[in-house]
Parts: structure tokens; sequence; C-alpha cells
């Protein structure tokens, strides 16, 4: 296509870009701010790749744990129970294969990492 070309159907497709490229400015907008309010909630579309249907919850009753070690300039943070991938030639402990027997799951390359908190720099 010659520059001309191009030139002439930016010209006859101005309005339509125009249009097209506020629709994108906006939709990114919204979404970053939907974002913004939705940290430390959880995610809108949950993620529906989890080889289990049972919630890890049940496992450890609620237990939050104090982090009074904490520097006074780094922010603490809950870290909620999850299942973390072992690298090849790892397998989980006997403990965590019977916690997750205990809940239905069956760990095959997994293991469940306990609720905890983590300070970090703020």
């Amino acid at each position: 296509m010659s520059k001309h070309n191009i030139t002439s159907w930016v010209q006859k497709h101005k309005s339509k870009l125009l249009i097209m490229g506020g629709f994108v400015v906006a939709s990114v907008g919204a979404m970053l701010i939907i974002n913004s309010m939705n940290v430390g909630k959880e995610p809108i579309f949950p993620d529906t790749t989890k080889a289990h249907e049972k919630p890890l919850g049940i496992l450890y009753p609620s237990a939050r744990i104090a982090v009074s070690e904490c520097n006074p300039h780094l922010k603490t943070v809950n870290v909620r129970e999850h299942l973390r991938n072992l690298p090849k030639g790892q397998f989980p402990s006997e403990k965590k294969i019977a916690e997750a027997a205990k809940s239905g799951l069956e760990l095959i390359g997994q293991t469940i990492v306990s609720e905890h908190s983590r300070c970090y720099a703020a």
C-alpha cells in the first residue's frame, strides 16, 4: 500500500478510528479502576484451572500468625493457605499428605503451604 493510499484511508475513517481509540482507552481505564478497587479481595475472575474443588481453609482453622519481629519500616501481609507446585524430584512430606487426605485432596507434585504472615518492604 502506498503512502497516499494509507493517508487517504485514515482521512476517510478518521471518526471511526477516534471512536475506537476512545473505546480502547475507556476500557483499559475501567479495568485499571476495577482492579484497584479489588485489591486484597477475591479475584473478579477466579482461576478455574485449580486441581482441587474443596477449599483449603478446612485444613487450618482461621489461625492468624502475628509477626512482631517485623521491622517497623516493613509491612506485614497475611498469606492464605494454598497449594504449591514442587520441583521435579521433590515430594510432599508425610504430614502434608495426611492433612490433604483429611480434606479429600491428593497431592501429586504439590504440597500445601500453611497460612502465614510475611514482611515486605513498603
